[in-house]
């Protein structure tokens, strides 16, 4: 999480004086807005989507600090369906449709995201 990750860069003294976690992402944004906190920490996707929803009032600022994996949960033993998802993600990535979606949805900070993500076959 957001604060795990802020605590560990920075110490859990920072953490206890600076952090106001909120319900949902969505909570996040009218704070900022209204300029009762000053910055929103979570994934960069999101963040990227909160800015292109609204043109010019927020950016993107910083660098990541973490790295953190997404996944798919199937059962161990369903080989044909990891394998479809799998070809169904790799085509994504390959015929365009990855980079399209990146672009119609984050706008101008689709050129923070230019190389899909692996796909672990294992």
């Amino acid at each position: 999480s957001s604060p795990k990750r802020l605590a560990e860069k920075f110490g859990p003294d920072w953490e206890s004086k600076n952090l106001t976690q909120q319900q949902g992402y969505g909570a996040c944004l009218p704070l900022l807005e209204n300029k009762q906190v000053d910055a929103i920490s979570t994934d960069a996707t999101i963040l990227a989507g909160f800015a292109a929803q609204f043109p010019g009032k927020f950016k993107l600022i910083g660098q990541p600090f973490s790295e953190e994996r997404y996944g798919i949960g199937l059962k161990l033993d369903d080989k044909a369906g990891r394998d479809a998802i799998n070809n169904a993600i790799e085509k994504f990535f390959k015929d365009g449709s990855w980079r399209k979606a990146i672009d119609t949805n984050l706008g101008e900070f689709g050129k923070y995201f230019t190389t899909p993500p692996s796909v672990d076959r294992y």
